[in-house]
């Protein structure tokens, strides 16, 4: 299985891009690709399909989720929509088991869902939103999804991070992280806590790949 952390910017997508199409001529694959109703997440899902992927569009939003699913049927693709709010983990063991349900395999996880915060919020489990949603939800639909990765004979999960994990946390140099002020209770940095879950992922991206 193959593990890797990605800013997904234009080049590195079209690297990216140039890998899966050798894995598409081996036959449907299915991939899934968190937060993609717009942005880089629906223009990395209409390629995927275009690829010949069985495309799952994620999103929080119903609407968005299903118009961007007739988008890529529009252009000749298969697709599937679910939706879910990361800020939620019981929703995101809602779309976990919706997506194992329909689907025998997953060859592809793009965890690109992620939310930049201006003032410090708590999600519904009482976590501080960006770390919520942009580390503990991947974490756990990654870990539910991890038999369905493991169907497929050559499945890749891909962490979208940032350069702006090197801002660490709060108070920190870069690449460091204040497990004194992991939660930003005591002062939050919008750019601090952005930095933080980014950095987070990579770390677990790296412990990913040790285990898998």
């Amino acid at each position: 299985m193959d593990l890797c952390f990605s800013g997904l910017g234009i080049q590195i997508s079209r690297i990216r891009f140039r890998q899966v199409r050798v894995l598409a001529r081996m036959g449907e694959k299915v991939a899934l690709v968190t937060g993609s109703t717009d942005g880089i997440g629906l223009h990395t899902v209409r390629n995927l399909a275009k690829l010949g992927y069985v495309s799952l569009v994620h999103g929080r939003n119903k609407k968005k989720a299903k118009a961007a699913a007739e988008m890529i049927r529009s252009e000749g693709g298969v697709a599937q929509e679910y939706v879910a709010d990361f800020a939620d983990l019981a929703q995101v063991r809602k779309l976990a088991k919706e997506v194992s349900e329909r689907n025998s395999k997953i060859d592809v996880l793009i965890n690109n869902a992620g939310v930049f915060e201006m003032e410090r919020r708590t999600s519904a489990d009482g976590y501080e939103m960006t770390f919520a949603v942009n580390v503990l939800a991947p974490f756990l639909l990654t870990s539910l999804l991890m038999k369905s990765l493991t169907a497929a004979p050559a499945a890749r999960i891909v962490n979208v991070a940032s350069i702006a994990h090197t801002h660490g946390g709060a108070g920190r140099r870069g690449g460091e992280i204040d497990f004194d002020n992991l939660q930003h209770e005591s002062r939050y940095d919008v750019y601090g806590a952005y930095g933080l879950s980014k950095l987070s992922l990579i770390a677990f991206t790296n412990e990913l790949a040790d285990r898998l």
